[in-house]
């Protein structure tokens, strides 16, 4: 923190006090280009590889097995040589080929075998803090260079290579630093191949959070803990181990990033999904109140996780290859333009709080899902093609999926309010609470769940003091019914309406040709013991009053279609000194004596209405509506 104490107080302050200007001006970068491989950074960009010829004691001395072009300034690489065993990382201060002297001096011994290679860690985080100081800059990584250096700041940025960490306040505006590699213009039939410049480790950070290239600030602003130091990728891959102990880009707590030309976060293997360590390709910034980050094209490849996109990410092309979770949003908002998407367990799925998401269009084989919401966080518009064949969808009520590349119509009907549902949420359900049209595009099957509307309890009148429940509608389930293309009408019947001295029967409710009759209404009006019976239930008769009690209204009928178990058509209580209880499914209440108490039954449950108990007038209460459920699993 203390190094860029200058770089705060010179960085981009403007007029103080000064409130930000968003999107915020930034220092020209093209004015300022730090080459790695040139004094004072002397990257050597050399993959070679060789080992201790014999046993290295502690200290300055190593001999080599062979010549791999280590020169004074190159940074170095010796596996064991460190403080209690750890891997040593230093500088090369003289050597004849084969003999080389460092600094510092190791910390452990080390047998001969031991592996050694060039490190240029050192060179590009120095090259990095230099363009800071510049208030901005390219770093050029004109080749492919090894970085195995420690992670810097470990408990904020934990990374090989850091970011600074710029204190973004009032009155001043970001930098941009840009870390650039060699152009590659040559494409498969997938998308660019990785450019020619890449920045490769072997570290291993199996349990914790260090990344290869990171950025952080630990003062907080009005708008979050990140740094002000915004970062641009072009034209460089970031690669490291197959089955990675590591994370690639940790942008989190950086305000912006960009990538341009193309960019690739890979393992340099096609390894497959199960990997054993939850690491992540490129995780985008999450501060909502930063600049939007634009990304034209990235690969990511290898990673049980690839891109994770918090807020405001734009994606012109994604390719993702053995990644296990390819896309992954939090709750802001991602727009990716195309996608194409090999061998996953699931395209997209969510992080902590869902987000927003459009996708044009994604390309996706080789998947066990497409989406994974299971929590129905996610809100957005999915298109994707395929070959044969749906997708499994878990969750994502609120998501708009679109399947396009097929000559075949899938199964997609509309009508009602439409939900997914329980244990997996690949099964769509359709509810009506009010009369509609079910619309079937394609010939199919469905599960259909029709309920009758509940008839109204008995009211009180010049007939008696006190009358008997509703009943329930009748329920009707068929476990599967054939549909074919066509609009099926829809009717949801209305409860029976209460009245002195009556009562109503409720309305029927149908699917096409499936009706299920409205409960009737109440009919037995007594003033002396025993009280009225309860109304009928869907599942069984309504219970015989008693002296003191009117008899409870008769049990429903429960079905499980929507996702949870819910018993339809119970029936009214009877009004009595004590009102019978409404049956389970819907039905009301019956009235204490010149109570007014009683209850309506519940909407959309068919259940019956409470009877009425009043030493004069007074109406029953009103049965309650039906409903009609529409359920199907995904059919071709």
């Amino acid at each position: 923190m203390s190094s860029y104490q200058d770089l705060r107080r010179l960085a981009t302050a403007r007029t103080p006090g000064a409130a930000p200007q968003w999107p915020p001006p930034l220092t020209d970068s093209r004015e300022h280009r730090f080459d790695v491989t040139e004094a004072p950074y002397y990257a050597a960009l050399d993959t070679r590889t060789t080992t201790t010829s014999g046993t290295t004691p502690v200290g300055t001395t190593v001999a080599l097995s062979s010549d791999i072009g280590l020169v004074e300034h190159h940074g170095i690489f010796i596996a064991g040589a460190g403080v209690a065993g750890a891997d040593y990382v230093g500088t090369v201060t003289a050597s004849n080929g084969t003999l080389v002297i460092v600094s510092p001096a190791t910390s452990t011994q080390v047998a001969a075998g031991a592996i050694v290679r060039h490190d240029d860690s050192a060179a590009i985080n120095a090259a990095i803090a230099d363009a800071g100081m510049a208030l901005g800059g390219t770093v050029r990584i004109p080749g492919h260079a090894i970085v195995n250096g420690p992670f810097l700041d470990p408990l904020l940025a934990n990374g090989i290579l850091v970011l600074p960490s710029l204190f973004y306040g009032a009155g001043m505006h970001p930098i941009e630093i840009v870390i650039e590699g060699l152009p590659n213009s040559t494409w498969s039939d997938q998308g660019p191949l990785g450019p020619s410049s890449i920045i490769e480790t072997h570290k291993a950070d199996a349990a914790g959070t260090g990344a290869v290239l990171s950025g952080y600030c630990d003062s907080s602003t009005p708008w979050g803990k990140f740094t002000a130091c915004f970062l641009k990728l072009r034209n460089i891959c970031i690669r490291v181990p197959a089955n990675p102990a590591i994370n690639g880009v940790n942008a989190y707590n950086i305000g912006r990033v960009q990538c341009e030309g193309n960019v690739v976060v890979d393992t340099g293997h096609s390894y497959g999904p199960n990997l054993s360590h939850d690491k992540y390709a490129f995780r985008a910034p999450a501060f909502n109140s930063v600049p939007p980050s634009h990304i034209a094209a990235l690969t990511i490849a290898g990673f049980k996780r690839g891109l994770l996109s918090y807020d405001r990410v734009g994606c012109d092309y994604l390719y993702s290859s053995y990644c296990e979770y390819p896309i992954q949003t939090g709750t802001g908002s991602t727009y990716i333009g195309k996608a194409v998407i090999d061998v996953c367990k699931a395209g997209v799925s969510t992080l902590a709080g869902g987000g927003l998401i459009k996708i044009d269009l994604m390309a996706i084989d080789q998947a066990d899902f497409l989406l994974i919401d299971t929590f129905n966080n996610m809100y957005g518009d999915i298109t994707y093609a395929r070959g044969a064949g749906q997708l499994a969808i878990s969750g994502g009520a609120h998501v708009l999926v679109k399947k396009i590349g097929s000559s075949a119509t899938t199964f997609a009907p509309s009508g009602g309010a439409v939900t997914r549902v329980a244990p997996d949420y690949q099964d769509q359900v359709h509810t009506f609470t009010a009369s509609g049209d079910f619309i079937v595009n394609k010939a199919g099957t469905v599960r259909v769940l029709v309920v009758g509307a509940g008839g109204s309890g008995l009211g009180s009148g010049s007939g008696g003091n006190s009358g008997q429940g509703g009943a329930g509608g009748q329920v009707v389930e068929i476990a599967e019914l054939s549909v074919d293309v066509g609009t099926i009408h829809v009717t949801v019947g209305a409860g029976g309406l209460g009245a002195i001295n009556a009562s109503n029967a409720g309305g029927d409710s149908s699917f096409g040709a499936t009706v299920a009759s409205g409960g009737a209404g109440g009919i037995g009006h007594t003033s002396t013991p025993p009280g009225p019976s309860g109304g009928a239930g869907a599942g069984g008769a309504g219970g015989v009053g008693n002296s003191t009690t009117g008899g409870a209204g008769g049990v429903g009928a429960a079905s499980d279609i929507s996702g949870a178990s819910v018993y339809y058509g119970g029936g009214g209580g009877g009004g009595w000194t004590n009102g019978g209880a409404g049956g389970s499914g819907g039905g009301g209440a019956g009235s204490n004596y010149n109570a007014k108490n009683g209850a309506a039954g519940t909407v959309n449950t068919g259940g019956g209405g409470g009877g009425a108990s009043q030493s004069g007038d007074w109406p029953g209460y009103a049965g309650g509506s039906g409903i009609v459920i529409v359920r199907y699993s995904p059919q071709p």
